[in-house]
């Protein structure tokens, strides 16, 4: 088993799972069964220091020409209307390949002089030898010298072959580890497991509002999420007032991600939390210092919104105090002060997806949206035409897919107009993120359900009923407003529970929400499903 950093280690690792957990396992049963490249050193290796060391100018390579420009004509040459240095920063620019193709076509290039700085962008990114940056850290007496040596050793030696392969993993973590260089965590600190010896401590969880994600305590067993390495705090004694906001943004293999915030009043005096990239900021000026009253936050997520879930961090009053808490990078948990001590609204303080739904609307489920729901598996919508269900009346058809056997995890429904389409639930936010989950059934495999729906001429979804257990629904039925009852999931399940029956609270039904279960593989199966509905009657 191998730790997953989100890559395969060069080819040579590939995802199992053990139990109902995803892991990362190495091809080999252990390294006696590599082969020598695979086993050796891509950090140290000697011949590239000795080369490095002790390269010394070369007279003759392929680049080399032979050609006196001086007894050549090259009027007939487009390139010999270029000056040199144009020239040179077309071969410095093109992959060594074509740059000895090129002096075979033109005579310009022919008879062009390469100069150690063309030699010395061979080791730049996206040439030949970009995977030895030390080069540059000590740079040798010739860069020609050196880039034929290693023409003539590099592809025969173990470490060299090692150090390509792995590169493109390496230099991921290198780019990215390199933006955190002389950049330290601003705002007042907080004791963590990290930075023990603070003064302050985490404030009390009950007092404070905080949007975050599968955040594992150090000591806990470790699949996915984040581990928190510091925390900080920002204190506002006449609540949180600005003119400038400013938020800074990590760059990742993953993509852009927030690593800490910038709060600017009108009086110039500002607030930092978090990893300031000056050159990776984005500014959101106002008209005048306003009051803040919240925040609302999207996991995974810096830039469009759109794809990713999203919660809201608000109370009746402003903000006196907000607390932020990162791993090595970047920002993983933000907090503000609680005024409000009774349960928000769903809307208010669970995690949602595409959306956050009005608070006008109900929601009602198999399960309450009470303080037992997990945050961290987004609450999905669908709405049935925009967010007032105005194509209720046009649906023909609810379609579902049943995953191994008997778990219902994708609702699809479908209208008289092809162009509306509209899909619940099987879209993947788990720890272990996966294609392929365990099966509890293997012999049965997957399947779907399809009720036809009569919309044009009244016939609508009434109710639902399902059979669950703990944390999965496995049997689905939907009741129509014409008396007829349709099961959408397999009938010979091998459980025998009762019936539930989920009924909405508004007079219509303007569309569907889910969430999948915490423990059972995110949202490939259903934990909870129900209905929003509205007594608005439909214009």
């Amino acid at each position: 088993m191998l730790p997953n950093f989100g890559h395969d280690y060069g080819n040579i690792a590939s995802m199992n799972y053990e139990g109902d957990i995803e892991v990362l396992i190495s091809d080999f049963k252990s390294p006696n069964y590599a082969s020598d490249m695979l086993s050796a050193n891509p950090f140290e290796i000697p011949a590239l220091r000795k080369s490095i060391n002790f390269a010394a100018r070369m007279q003759q390579d392929a680049f080399q020409s032979i050609l006196d420009r001086s007894t050549l004509s090259a009027d007939k040459d487009v390139f010999n209307y270029f000056p040199p240095e144009i020239l040179e920063r077309i071969v410095m620019f093109l992959p060594s390949p074509d740059v000895h193709s090129l002096r075979l076509a033109s005579r310009v290039f022919a008879t062009l002089s390469l100069s150690e700085r063309f030699w010395a962008s061979r080791f730049l990114e996206g040439h030949e030898f970009d995977y030895l940056p030390e080069v540059f850290a000590t740079p040798p007496t010739s860069w020609r010298a050196l880039y034929l040596s290693l023409h003539i050793w590099a592809s025969e030696n173990s470490g060299m072959g090692n150090r390509s392969r792995v590169w493109l993993s390496v230099k991921d973590l290198h780019e990215t580890l390199g933006q955190m260089k002389n950049v330290e965590c601003l705002g007042n600190v907080i004791s963590t497991a990290l930075e023990p010896e603070a003064p302050k401590s985490m404030p009390e969880r009950e007092s404070l509002i905080t949007a975050e994600r599968y955040i594992f305590e150090p000591g806990t067993h470790f699949m996915g999420g984040s581990r928190v390495l510091r925390a900080r705090s920002a204190e506002f004694p006449q609540h949180l007032k600005m003119m400038l906001m400013s938020v800074s943004f990590v760059d990742t293999p993953a993509g852009l991600f927030i690593s800490g915030l910038m709060f600017v009043g009108a009086d110039g005096v500002f607030e930092s939390l978090g990893y300031t990239h000056k050159s990776q900021m984005e500014h959101i000026t106002l008209p005048e210092d306003q009051h803040v009253k919240g925040f609302e936050v999207a996991f995974d997520w810096a830039g469009d919104p759109a794809d990713y879930p999203r919660r809201r961090l608000t109370d009746v009053e402003g903000i006196s105090l907000i607390v932020a808490q990162f791993d090595a990078l970047k920002l993983v948990s933000l907090s503000r002060d609680r005024i409000t001590k009774k349960l928000q609204e769903p809307s208010d303080r669970l995690l949602w997806h595409p959306e956050i739904p009005s608070s006008e609307i109900f929601l009602d489920g198999l399960r309450p949206l009470d303080e037992d729901v997990s945050s961290d598996v987004p609450i999905m919508t669908v709405f049935f035409g925009e967010n007032d269900g105005r194509y209720i009346r046009q649906m023909t058809a609810i379609n579902t897919h049943i995953f191994d056997w008997c778990h219902v995890n994708r609702l699809s429904f479908e209208f008289m107009d092809d162009s509306i389409e509209r899909c619940l639930g099987d879209v993947e936010y788990e720890i272990e993120q996966s294609d392929r989950v365990p099966l509890r059934f293997p012999d049965h495999g997957n399947s779907m359900g399809h009720l036809e729906i009569d919309g044009g001429s009244g016939e609508e979804i009434e109710s639902l009923e399902v059979q669950f257990d703990e944390d999965i629904i496995f049997e689905l039925k939907f009741n129509l407003n014409t008396n007829r009852t349709e099961l959408v999931s397999n009938g010979d399940d091998p459980f025998d529970v009762p019936w539930t029956k989920v009924t909405p609270r508004g007079k219509k039904i303007i569309g569907m929400f889910s969430q999948g279960a915490k423990n059972r593989w995110g949202a490939k199966t259903f934990h909870n499903l129900g209905f929003i509905s509205t007594n608005e009657e439909q214009e």
